[in-house]
């Protein structure tokens, strides 16, 4: 990516149609905060974004191709479809958002926060998950195979199934109540 490419935003606001002109693919956004902005299937390859935030956005399907988001936070959003897998980098937090049918396959996402999220149907096989919290987000027919969960966190996630013999989970953390998802591996029903 040459730097002539390159569209630097700089804590700036964008509000819902604000972005209609504006091309994503190899631009720079720092400290910025998107609102109610409808992304859906944007093509946001080679972008970076540092520092930002987003609410109330619908990034569903957005092609995030070596794209970079670190320190980044997605609250109340639609994230539907995204094949996170071939973006370059994913560090943040994600709150009540819809990240279902997305995958996260084969990523490096140690300390990754998914609180109260739907994340049903996702793919994150043969991830490092170390230290990742799912606290509160429903996570039904979500593949977890190969997978690093050292130390994760699963109190109050719901609907989840992790054979811990295809799973690296050494001090990770679950409640008993929900910890049924751990033994379907095994053809255990408890009562």
């Amino acid at each position: 990516m040459g730097s002539s490419d390159a569209k630097e935003f700089e804590e700036k606001e964008f509000q819902a149609d604000d972005l209609n002109d504006v091309d994503f693919r190899k631009s720079i956004f720092e400290n910025c905060h998107f609102t109610a902005c409808k992304l859906s299937e944007r093509d946001f390859a080679w972008a970076r974004f540092t520092d930002c935030t987003f609410i109330e956005c619908d990034l569903s399907n957005i092609n995030v191709a070596n794209t970079r988001f670190v320190k980044s936070i997605f609250k109340n959003c639609k994230l539907l479809g995204v094949n996170w897998s071939i973006a370059e980098e994913l560090r943040g937090r994600f709150e009540n958002c819809n990240m279902s049918l997305s995958s996260f396959r084969n990523m490096k996402l140690k300390s990754l926060k998914v609180i109260n999220c739907r994340v049903t149907e996702a793919d994150f096989q043969e991830s490092d998950l170390s230290e990742t919290e799912f606290a509160g987000s429903d996570l039904a027919g979500t593949l977890f195979n190969q997978c690093k969960l050292l130390k994760a966190d699963f109190r109050a996630a719901k609907n989840y199934q992790i054979d811990p013999t295809q799973n690296q989970i050494r001090g990770a953390k679950f409640t008993l109540l929900d910890a049924e998802g751990l033994l379907v591996g095994f053809g255990i029903v408890l009562d």
